[in-house]
């Protein structure tokens, strides 16, 4: 009787420890997934300002948003709040926040900000 009770107890503590490891696991590849498609939508935006020039910091920030869109595969919810853009100079600055619920239903939320400014970039007069 005293093994069975040791066996569940140990069981369960098993269960447990998968399932922390599992929820850990999910966040970190969450997070690398975030930052790698930030990072690509922002370096894919100013790539994109060499080739067409964008009218106002409405527009760029508009492209940002598809460039990101088209990264993105999670089922999160995604905010995305540009903090600073300039498209005559290349800058763009964002701060992305993914909210999404973990296995054990908990609310998490995941805040990805990139910085990056477009180098050699010269305006043809």
């Amino acid at each position: 009787m005293k093994g069975a009770v040791t066996g569940i107890i140990l069981l369960v503590i098993l269960i447990y420890s998968v399932f922390i490891t599992q929820n850990i696991a999910g966040l970190t590849t969450r997070k690398t997934e975030l930052t790698m498609d930030v990072s690509n939508a922002v370096e894919q935006t100013l790539d994109n300002m060499k080739e067409e020039q964008y009218e106002s910091r409405e527009q760029m920030a508009e492209a940002f948003v598809r460039d990101l869109k088209t990264q993105i595969t999670s089922d999160a919810d995604i905010e995305v709040e540009i903090i600073g853009a300039d498209h005559i100079h290349g800058l763009l600055d964002v701060n992305v926040r993914e909210t999404f619920l973990t296995s054990d239903g908990k609310k998490k939320t995941i805040e990805v900000r990139k910085t990056a400014v477009l180098e050699q970039f010269q305006e043809e007069a």
